[in-house]
Parts: structure tokens; C-alpha cells; sequence
């Protein structure tokens, strides 16, 4: 039943992979860097451009604010985590019980 499972979900994901037509708009381009480039030199921010709308910066200074609110989420969960463990470090620990089978007496 499991391999059935298995191939039927296979199957059903090369469906729609195969499915999916290339796209005639799709434009690729690649610069090559010289051997002796700097990592760097490679990676550059894209500032918005001046004429950029209203609403392009509105919709980045919500993408800002969202990720820096997860971050402080992520942060504040992250230092609770921690002071529950220091806490329970703490904690009298209960034996923990034998729940072995007792050998049998020796004849």
C-alpha cells in the first residue's frame, strides 16, 4: 500500500511538471566575472530608482517593517525559550524508575 502511495503522488508531481509550457517571455541573461574578481565586486544592492511610484515604495516600506517585526518576534520567542530551559535546568529531576524484568533466582 505504502509503494502505491508513493508512486501515485510521483506520478501526479510529473504531471504537472510535465504539464507546464516554457514561457517565450523568459530572458536570461549572465555576466561573466574574470577569474581574478573580488566575491564582492559580484553582489550589488538595486536601490529603487527616483520615479519609482507611491505605491512601489509603500509596498517596500511594508516589506521592511513585516520583516523586521519577524525578526523581533523571532527574537523575543527565541530569549523565552532560553529562559524557560535556564529555569527548568534548575528543576529537581525525579529518579526514574527501573521498569527492568528481574532476573530470575540462580539454581
Amino acid at each position: 500500500m505504502k509503494r502505491l502511495t508513493t508512486g501515485a503522488f510521483i506520478l501526479a508531481l510529473s504531471f504537472g511538471a510535465w504539464g507546464q509550457s516554457p514561457s517565450a517571455e523568459l530572458e536570461v541573461t549572465i555576466d561573466m566575472v574574470p577569474p581574478d574578481a573580488v566575491a564582492d565586486a559580484a553582489i550589488t544592492p538595486i536601490p529603487l530608482p527616483d520615479d519609482a511610484s507611491d505605491e512601489g515604495r509603500a509596498n517596500s516600506e511594508f516589506g521592511r517593517r513585516t520583516a523586521a517585526n519577524a525578526r523581533e518576534r523571532g527574537r523575543e520567542f527565541g530569549e523565552a525559550v532560553s529562559k524557560a530551559a535556564r529555569a527548568a535546568r534548575d528543576l529537581p529531576v525525579a529518579p526514574i524508575p527501573d521498569f527492568s524484568i528481574p532476573k530470575p533466582p540462580a539454581k
